[in-house]
């Protein structure tokens, strides 16, 4: 059920036919629209597609995100066009910024590419990784995903951005019904509800995908529903808060214990995919568990994380071999989510410059974890709205730590 798309259709076709045009030079195509509404989803859509595995000589996707490392960016572009055995790889940690731009140019030289930048925020971001991809007349297209119909004219001022629309309550309610029954229909009489709930969704499909994921743990009955739909009727989106209320809708529907957990998962930097295992130790060490004889501390963060996976609050990473789930992360929005509610619980602040002081609150310990130099979180124990309430209070008597981060790929955790 996690790859069901609705209303895609026309989107990708008109991008297929862009990405085809038979102009030699290298082409920018900007997918532009708001935060939730499907931009990587499409994006992921045309990079997959056999015809542009077939189109093009190589293929290679990044994440550039609201905070990025531009060697991180120029090492992940250059994993995905070359094999690890190439000599490129040699000594990668000793090499400058500069000698990685050139190695990029290199390596696609002469080559038929496509990259897609997903998730772009700033001129910046486009301008540092452009000049890494040369344009030899050669059919090159570059695909870059943005909320900002500005940086999508800067990025490529003669081609007109692909802007996303929402959703129309028909395939709304197609795409929340599918989420939630998967191949049998919806019962005669929760539809009605359920187009209640689907058109306040207003058309965003985050929203849908995230409701759908609280809907389908919940008892199919009308009465349950309509307490549901209640919940939605007062949600209106016409801002992105109002869009952060409609995802808190499912947030809300989450037991203490689940709460504390997601809550905590704020801390990781934007777009930041972190390993399952690592997660585990750090809720465990928390004490975010509920107490159990029956089942290690492993086994029950592990069904912790699985609920929040199936209700569409995580998502998934990378998987080993095996099928298990090797890595996890946040979309950027419910990320934003985790940051409001734990604010308004108390259990972190944010510092967005070096010179803001700390919040001062009494009885109350910081964890300082430096994101970045932008945002830092301080996480607030001893959390005692959540967890105090199943039992598992923290100790008042911790000292403030604090963790910094080298890269935005490296939380230091």
């Amino acid at each position: 059920m996690r790859n069901i798309v609705v209303g895609f259709d026309a989107d990708l076709m008109k991008i297929m036919d862009r990405l085809a045009r038979p102009s030699l030079g290298r082409e920018v195509l900007a997918i532009v629209g708001m935060g939730g509404i499907g931009k990587t989803t499409l994006a992921r859509q045309m990079f997959d597609h056999p015809d542009t595995a077939f189109q093009f000589h190589c293929r290679a996707w990044v994440t550039v995100s609201q905070v990025y490392q531009l060697r991180n960016l120029l090492l992940d572009l250059l994993r995905s066009v070359t094999k690890p055995s190439d000599k490129v790889h040699e000594k990668c940690s000793e090499k400058t910024n500069e000698d990685l731009t050139d190695d990029l140019y290199k390596c696609l030289k002469g080559r038929k590419y496509l990259v897609v930048m997903d998730d772009v925020w700033s001129n910046k971001a486009w301008d540092c990784i452009q000049m890494c991809l040369p344009d030899d007349k050669n059919g090159s297209r570059i695909v870059m995903t943005s909320r900002f119909v500005e940086l999508a004219t800067y990025v490529s001022p003669k081609n007109h951005p692909h802007c996303m629309s929402l959703l129309d309550i028909e395939q709304s309610w197609e795409l929340l019904e599918k989420l939630v029954f998967g191949l049998e229909s919806c019962p005669l009489e929760l539809v009605d509800l359920g187009k209640q709930i689907a058109r306040k969704c207003h058309g965003l499909p985050l929203a849908i995908v995230i409701i759908a994921g609280t809907l389908s743990r919940t008892v199919m009955t009308s009465d349950c529903w309509k307490d549901f739909a209640a919940s939605a009727s007062s949600v209106a989106l016409t801002n992105p808060e109002q869009c952060l209320d409609i995802l808190a809708l499912s947030y809300n529907y989450l037991p203490l214990y689940l709460k504390i957990c997601f809550l905590y998962m704020g801390t990781l930097p934007e777009d930041y995919e972190i390993e399952v295992q690592k997660l585990i130790r750090l809720w465990i060490a928390e004490g975010f568990l509920k107490a159990s004889s029956s089942n290690n501390p492993e086994d029950v963060a592990e069904d912790y994380l699985e609920d929040l996976i199936d209700r569409s609050l995580v998502l998934v990473g990378k998987r080993n071999v095996d099928g298990k789930i090797k890595t996890c992360r946040l979309h950027d929005l419910l990320r934003e989510l985790c940051l409001r509610e734990a604010q308004k619980e108390n259990i972190m602040s944010v510092i967005k410059h070096e010179n803001q002081s700390f919040p001062a609150k009494d009885n109350q310990n910081f964890l300082v974890l430096h994101l970045n130099s932008d945002a830092d979180v301080h996480l607030a124990p001893p959390y005692t709205s959540m967890v105090q309430s199943h039992g598992r209070g923290l100790n008042r008597s911790t000292s403030v730590s604090a963790y910094r981060s080298r890269s935005r790929g490296d939380a230091n955790f």
